[in-house]
């Protein structure tokens, strides 16, 4: 059935869905409304999505870090129950793990709370072996970066702190942030096209019609830039 313009215009705030798989409710209310919808930033083999592969990312990022001698890297997530993004990213941590001999997988999971910054802390104090943090997002990796500076760690050389996202925030930092950046403006250009595309032949987006694009390496001074074997952007 073909909506008119007042019929999109009305339904239009859930022709763009910027949540995630998890939320079964969410996703079980957008199918009855039989309009077109899409993922964005959120990659599962179930529905439309537009984002890039996260996993693959982290798998790369973490093999190169250990190519460049580090042996003790651990994932920083916030909650991964909560967050099918973190868990993607966590999993491409474990692909390169389980490829790389003599790593161990190392996880620390912190809440979006004040406490996270003590309990980050904590880590590295027990854990002062801990040359690299690899971060599920940019926020998280901020309070990584503040945590070590307040320990006294020199960062990238006694420990190397890398996010994800590539945020600009993280560009006016010292040092400044290395990140792992998505394509901002082309996830959302890519959507609005395929939702666009999709209305005007009255059709169904589905798995099918998933774009992963691509990411790069935002340079920064938190790692050693070398050592990164990806796309880079100054």
């Amino acid at each position: 059935m073909k909506y008119s313009y007042e019929e999109y215009r009305i339904k239009g705030s859930y022709t763009k869905l910027f949540t995630g798989p998890q939320n079964p409710q969410a996703m079980s209310f957008v199918k009855t409304l039989r309009i077109p919808y899409v993922l964005a930033y959120n990659n599962d083999p179930h529905y439309p999505c537009v984002s890039v592969d996260s996993r693959q990312a982290l798998t790369e990022l973490v093999a190169s870090l250990t190519n460049a001698g580090h042996q003790h890297i651990t994932m920083v997530c916030g909650e991964l129950a909560v967050s099918d993004r973190a868990q993607q990213r966590y999993q491409g941590y474990l692909d390169a793990v389980q490829h790389s001999p003599g790593l161990q997988p190392n996880l620390l999971e912190v809440p979006f709370i004040e406490s996270a910054n003590a309990q980050i802390q904590q880590y590295l104090m027990e854990h002062s072996h801990i040359t690299a943090l690899v971060c599920s997002n940019d926020l998280l990796a901020i309070r990584c970066l503040r945590a070590a500076q307040q320990l006294g760690r020199k960062i990238p050389d006694d420990l190397s702190i890398i996010g994800f996202d590539g945020i600009a925030l993280g560009r006016e930092l010292y040092p400044m942030l290395s990140s792992i950046e998505t394509p901002n403006k082309q996830i959302g250009q890519t959507s609005f096209s395929l939702l666009y595309q999709a209305m005007l032949n009255d059709t169904a987006l589905s798995p099918l019609d998933t774009c992963l694009l691509p990411y790069s390496f935002q340079q920064g001074e938190s790692c050693n830039i070398a050592f990164i074997n990806l796309p880079h952007r100054s």
